[in-house]
């Protein structure tokens, strides 16, 4: 049986070279366009999360004073959800224009018309974050056309 022990020292043989090979591959991508600074198409360069997180926006709901102190209000409370689970997905992850201006109408019909509610937002690129509102007064005549872009 001499011939069975040589075919199983060569298929191990075989997936560690095939392991090796793989390992060698992945971390060769990146090295080599990282650290080297290197093109090729043979080699993929390594991207993490490169598309995660994209349109989501960071936001902060206040309501300027006529003293111009501003009072940070929290939409879920505003919007009468006792824990964040309970609001649907829409308030929970607001993502772009649509998706900030949507909830500050709901919030600015919760508060009343009497409350000079503002919005300071910002939204996720792939270049980084970029600005969308900065103090803008929620006003739903001059934003109805707002809410109907993505």
């Amino acid at each position: 049986m001499p011939h069975r022990a040589l075919l199983l020292r060569l298929k191990e043989h075989t997936r560690t070279v095939a392991f090796v090979v793989f390992v060698l591959l992945m971390v060769g991508g990146p090295f080599y366009k990282q650290v080297l600074g290197g093109e090729t198409i043979l080699l993929r360069e390594w991207t993490m999360y490169s598309g995660l997180g994209l349109r989501v926006c960071d936001v902060a709901f206040y309501i300027q004073e006529a003293d111009g102190h501003r009072m940070p209000v929290d939409r879920y409370e505003v919007l009468g959800y006792a824990a964040v689970q309970e609001a649907p997905i829409e308030v929970r992850r607001l993502e772009g224009a649509a998706g900030v201006l949507a909830v500050a109408h709901k919030m600015q019909e919760a508060l009343g018309d009497d409350k000079d509610l503002r919005v300071d937002a910002r939204i996720a690129t792939p270049v980084g974050w970029v600005p969308l509102f900065e103090g803008k007064a929620v006003d739903a005549a001059s934003d109805a056309e707002n809410r109907r872009q993505p």
